[in-house]
């Protein structure tokens, strides 16, 4: 027990003996110069040898204290790190602490075994953008390795702790919180640090180990906790956000040693991933590995592998790091395994082979890719691409051509970033069948601009980028309900932000009655996502089009309340759609098979190009046929211009009709036609009766009503009624406003226009024809000036005629041609004319006033009528035609014969005389009764002259009969009289007398027939005054006169030919012959 309590004694004064030599050697170094002195030289030299001989370190104010970082030593405040050679201010440090090892003391000397640096600031320039050069061969790089080590090791420290190092004025680049390496007692090195990076929480340790002789790194491992690329490590900028890449990575760094030598490998390991550019891509996995060996000339990637979910990939490639001639190192990159099930909708895996060779460019940052080759089953995809650096201000340029690519695989290997507009509407449309048989891709932009377009909001150019696939046998789906669309040849171009999917030949799916002509669908980038353009151009069956223009999302007859199989016949069809795509948040699996995307219907357009159309139902009560034009349909409105059969009319239509719920426009609805009279008479035969000829019509919508033009230039236009006609060639146009109520057509203004005639007034009409016709003003002729009223009854029309002066020739033509009608009306109805006119006008410059004029046709007596007026001269005149039971009768008092014969156009060289006709019927339809005639002259009447003769000298003549000169000038007669019948086709004179003091004649024979011929003979007689009494003498007057109104000297002559221009014969021989004899020679 003595001898242990003596020993812990023993230790115990040992210990106190060793801490008091520490004490006075703790104390000799930091409390007097000469100690702070070597710590300040020891300090140094560890810093020059951490930092090597291109930097000066100064050291400001000591302090002897305990550090935190280094323990119990000096404190060296304000140090500051220049450059050697420049002077410039590499980095400062707030405090640097050194730490003394204690036990050093009693074997090898005084060792600084400790270092702690805390605020260190680092100048920008340090770690400003340097210009690259070639890169490190792997010898260099495991030498630069082994001497950090090294020379960390030479500093004999223990322990290196650095704390907020930060660079100055960039604090969104974060920093070092802390970073600690140790040596441990059998000679590893440790390291762990911590730090933020990007607004990141990072951290990482490792170790390594030198070999025996301290000069080489044997093993080494490093690895990080998981860190976000991508937005991490982006540098802050005013520029607009380009494409981002965030993905969790760590990386491991290891080394190995065997019998051949080093070997670095390091592995950069991915999961859950995202890649946010014009579309939104999961990264479920990726790694790679870069190994180096010592002994080697190349860096070589092995297990590379991706996960994008649907589509795989797995790679390796190698970097050579030996310089080509010109500087560039060799590049190759091959996947040993590539498959996608990308656009296939049963998961079908499809395979390809990618393989890319080119030379990177240390010195610029440039990449060559002489080869770039995607093989597909036996297509292919290859090209060549250059990418001058990665600066804002260099280029890329790529060049590709496809050819002989499916379908399938075109949809699984698109790459997601490329067209995705195009890559998209392929994705959702196109099925499986087909081929692109060719095709290229092109791009050509700057480095600044391609971080642009792979964001949603930019665009590329058409300079910047092309792409053209040419399609053969591809099915596709267009949109909504609209056919698919299979067989189909065309091509996919894409040129800027703009994609054309144009289609030469196709079919319909389940349409064998519609042919699908050239179509295309082009898709346009915009700010919320895609416009759509789809233009689908169709032939064949009417009922088929009209069904397929029907379909969602056009649904053409949706406000038009028609069927699709109310129309037949042929059409080519043009449907037009605009639709919205809007930008979706796309997944992965969005990505890989894009959902339809709810799509806005922008607008439409359906323009038809209709081929003898049948319309199998009425509009508005009219029968369209054999429709042939263009109409178009638009959201709000329908236009057209067709010419079609309306109501067996050929007429042409041009029309604009809004549509609900948000009509766009006015109305408006023009027809035109140009009928021919047969066409006319078929269609309105009541109007047939008025006009014959071509005529053109044109009818115009304006609001509720119509405005109408009728030209009828072309067309002989008459008015039986009043014997009134124009005839072809002579212009007029009828112009009119036409309105709908209920089943009556009305037109509140009509105006009939032409040269020398004229009327204005308002038509009413319905379904059985004209019911009311009013005239403010008519003018047939250049003198009328009248008002009229037209009005149908349940018995016929009743005419009205009213005003100052109305020429009445035409009606006195009519008047002279219609004799018939004994019997009452027939089918067509009666007619009933009422005319009062101040003036009424006929031939010959002669007027009736206070003219009356009635005229009734039909009914149960036939024809009635009655003329009543006075001459200038103020005679009266009366005609009355009266219908009876035995047939009508006609009387006729006139107080100036003459006068009324020129008004009424029948002769003109009458002067004066009285004249009274009294006509009665018979049931036969026969008229007969006596004319009576008095006190009358015949002016200057050439017949009259060559009947008698003027001149003696002429002996077989009437005038040299009798010896001397006749005077014919102007022959007065004191009465004339003859019987009149009229059978229905002549009107026959007999019993005729004309008596006078100087000339005489009895005549007969047809007066006029239907065919306006004149047949009259007779005799003729001079001093008819003595000369008929030998003809009155009892048998003598037999012999020697021509009865009892013969003479003894007289002429017989033959009036024939034309009632308006008849030949006058005369017999010379009966002018010497007695009365009987006369006879024989008689015509």
């Amino acid at each position: 027990m003595r001898r242990a309590v003596r020993l812990m004694a023993g230790v115990a004064s040992f210990g106190g003996i060793l801490l008091v030599v520490a004490a006075g050697a703790i104390g000799l170094l930091l409390w007097t110069d000469t100690g702070r002195e070597l710590l300040e030289a020891q300090t140094e030299r560890i810093v020059s040898t951490a930092l090597g001989p291109d930097f000066i370190v100064e050291m400001d104010r000591q302090r002897v204290g305990f550090d935190p970082n280094a323990g119990l030593g000096l404190r060296f405040a304000d140090v500051t790190l220049r450059d050697r050679d420049s002077g410039a201010v590499m980095a400062t440090a707030q405090q640097i602490g050194v730490g003394i090892g204690l036990g050093a003391i009693f074997t090898d000397g005084l060792v600084v075994d400790r270092v702690g640096v805390s605020g260190v600031r680092i100048a920008p320039e340090v770690t400003a953008n340097r210009p690259s050069g070639a890169l490190p061969t792997p010898a260099a790089v495991f030498a630069a390795l082994d001497r950090s080590i090294r020379d960390i090791d030479q500093t004999g420290l223990r322990r290196l702790r650095v704390s907020d190092l930060s660079i100055i004025d960039a604090p969104e680049a974060g920093g070092i919180v802390d970073l600690t390496i140790r040596k441990t007692a059998d000679g590893h090195f440790t390291l762990e640090t911590s730090g933020t990076f990007g607004g990141q929480d990072v951290a990482a340790s490792g170790e390594a180990q030198l070999d025996a002789a301290g000069q080489s790194v044997t093993a080494l491992s490093f690895e990080t906790s998981r860190v976000t690329l991508g937005t991490a490590t982006r540098k802050p900028s005013a520029e607009p956000p380009g494409p981002e890449l965030d993905i969790p990575a760590t990386l491991r760094v290891t080394m190995r040693t065997d019998a051949v030598g080093r070997q670095l490998d390091a592995t950069i390991a991915m999961r859950d991933g995202t890649f946010t550019g014009r579309q939104t891509v999961q990264i479920p996995s990726g790694s790679v590995t870069l190994v180096m060996k010592e002994s080697g000339d190349e860096i070589v990637l092995q297990d590379g592998a991706f996960d994008f979910g649907d589509a795989h990939a797995e790679f390796g490639g190698r970097i050579h790091l030996v310089a080509d001639e010109n500087g560039a190192l060799p590049v190759q990159v091959a996947t040993t395994r590539l498959t996608s099930t990308v656009g296939s909708e049963t998961g079908e895996v499809r395979s390809a082979a990618f393989d890319l060779a080119g030379r990177v460019h240390p010195t610029t940052g440039g990449i060559d890719l002489e080869r770039l080759a995607l093989k597909v089953g036996a297509g292919e995809l290859s090209g060549h691409a250059e990418v001058s650096g990665f600066e804002a201000t260099d280029r890329l340029e790529l060049k590709m051509v496809a050819r002989d690519l499916t379908v399938p695989d075109v949809k699984a290997f698109w790459p997601f970033f490329l067209a995705d507009g195009a890559r998209n509407w392929v994705l959702a449309h196109l099925e499986a069948d087909g081929t692109v048989t060719s095709g290229s891709v092109g791009l050509d932009l700057g480095m600044k601009r391609l971080a642009a377009i792979m964001t949603p909001d930019t665009g590329p150019t058409d300079e910047e980028f092309q792409l053209a696939l040419d399609l053969e046998g591809v099915s596709f789906r267009t949109i909504g309900e609209m056919p698919t669309v299979e067989a189909a040849s065309g091509r996919i171009e894409a040129k800027g932000s703009t994609t054309v999917v144009s289609i030469e030949s196709a079919a319909l799916r389940d349409e064998a009655k519609v042919a699908l002509m050239p179509s295309s669908i082009e898709f346009g980038r915009t700010d919320e996502g895609t416009v759509a353009l789809l233009s689908l151009n169709l032939a064949g069956d009417a009922t088929a089009l009209v069904g397929l223009a029907n379909r969602e999302p056009v649904r053409a007859l949706r406000q038009l309340d028609w069927r699709a199989d109310e129309v037949s016949g042929r059409a080519e069809l043009g449907v037009g759609v605009a639709f919205h795509l809007p930008r979706p948040p796309l997944r992965a699996d969005l990505a890989a098979h894009p959902a339809p995307s709810p799509v806005r219907l922008e607008s439409w357009s359906v323009v038809a190009d209709l081929d003898s159309v049948e319309l199998k139902r009425k509009i508005a009560g009219h029968a369209i046929s054999a429709v042939s034009g263009i109409v178009s349909l638009a959201p709000g409105s329908a236009i057209g211009e067709v010419d079609a059969l309306v109501d067996g009319v050929p007429a042409t239509i041009n029309f604009s009709q809004p549509l609900a719920p948000n009509p766009v426009g006015e109305p408006s609805l023009t027809l035109t036609a140009s009928l021919e009279g047969a066409e006319v008479k078929a269609l309105l035969p009541k109007l047939g009766e008025m006009l014959d000829g071509p005529v053109s019509a044109r009818l115009t919508r304006s609001g509720e009503r119509f405005i109408g033009s009728v030209d009828l230039g072309s067309a002989r236009l008459s008015v039986p009624t009043i014997g009134w006609s124009k005839g072809p060639g002579v212009p007029a146009t009828l112009d009119f406003e036409l309105a709908m109520e209920g089943d009556r057509i009305v037109l509140p203004t009509a105006e009939l226009k032409g040269e020398g005639f004229s009327a204005q007034g308002t038509v009413e009409a319905d379904s059985a024809g004209l019911r009311r016709l009013d005239l403010k003003r008519a003018s047939f002729n250049r003198d009328d000036s009248v008002a009229a009223t037209i009005e149908r009854s349940d018995s016929g029309y009743a005419i009205a005629v009213s005003g100052s002066s109305l020429d009445a020739r035409a009606m006195l033509g009519r008047l002279k041609t219609d004799w018939s009608g004994s019997s009452g009306g027939g089918s067509a109805g009666n007619l009933t004319v009422s005319v009062k006119v101040d003036r009424l006008l006929g031939f010959d410059g002669e007027e009736l006033r206070d003219a009356a004029i009635s005229y009734r046709n039909g009914g149960r007596g036939g024809l009635a009528a009655s003329l009543t007026g006075t001459t200038p001269r103020g005679n009266p005149v009366n005609l009355t035609i009266e219908p009876g039971e035995q047939g009508r009768a006609i009387r006729l008092d006139a107080g100036d014969a003459g006068a009324l014969l020129r008004f009424a156009g029948l002769y003109k060289r009458m002067a004066g005389g009285s004249l009274g006709l009294r006509l009665t019927g018979n049931p036969e339809g026969r008229i007969s009764g006596p004319l009576q005639l008095r006190d009358f002259t015949l002016v200057d009447e050439p017949r009259l002259a060559s009947l008698v003769g003027t001149s003696r000298a002429d002996p077989n003549s009437l005038a040299g009969a009798l010896g001397r000169d006749l005077e014919v000038s102007q022959a007065y007669f004191d009465t004339a009289s003859m019987g009149l019948s009229w059978d229905g086709s002549r009107l026959v004179a007999y019993d005729g007398i004309l008596r006078g003091p100087i000339f005489g004649s009895s005549f007969e024979g047809v007066l006029y027939d239907t065919a306006r011929q004149i047949d009259m003979s007779g005799s003729f007689m001079p001093a008819y005054g003595v000369n008929r009494l030998f003809g009155a003498i009892p048998f003598v007057g037999g012999i020697l006169g021509n009865g009892a109104e013969g003479g003894l000297i007289g002429i017989t002559y033959r009036l024939a030919g034309p009632f308006g221009d008849p030949t006058l014969a005369v017999n010379p021989i009966s002018a010497i012959a007695p009365g009987i004899f006369r006879r024989i020679f008689e015509y």
